[in-house]
């Protein structure tokens, strides 16, 4: 049951990140402010932002089915998503620089 639960939560969170970068509206969002990136580079900053975003649940799902199945590729792909949101974090930083 808890796996479930766990699972259902993490999808629902990928769900409303999805809806609120769709929607682009910044009151969705808790303690980010996208007035800071100029308005040439606002559509990098969100793309970056979701991206971030989503490699962070996904690597917690993977960090979750690691614990419970005990496989190595859940780990190495824990890995994975913690990499590409490192990367993504960066670039949006150094959009910040930009402005």
């Amino acid at each position: 049951m808890l796996k479930l639960i766990v699972f259902v939560l993490l999808f629902l969170n990928i769900a409303y990140i999805t809806i609120a970068y769709l929607k682009k509206n910044d009151h969705m969002i808790f303690n980010m402010n996208f007035n800071q990136f100029s308005e040439a580079t606002r559509n990098r900053a969100w793309t970056y932002w979701y991206v971030y975003i989503i490699m962070i649940n996904l690597g917690l799902g993977f960090l979750f089915a690691s614990i419970l199945y005990h496989e190595w590729v859940y780990s190495v792909l824990t890995f994975i998503c913690a990499a590409i949101a490192l990367y993504a974090f960066y670039k949006m930083n150094q959009l910040k620089k930009e402005t």
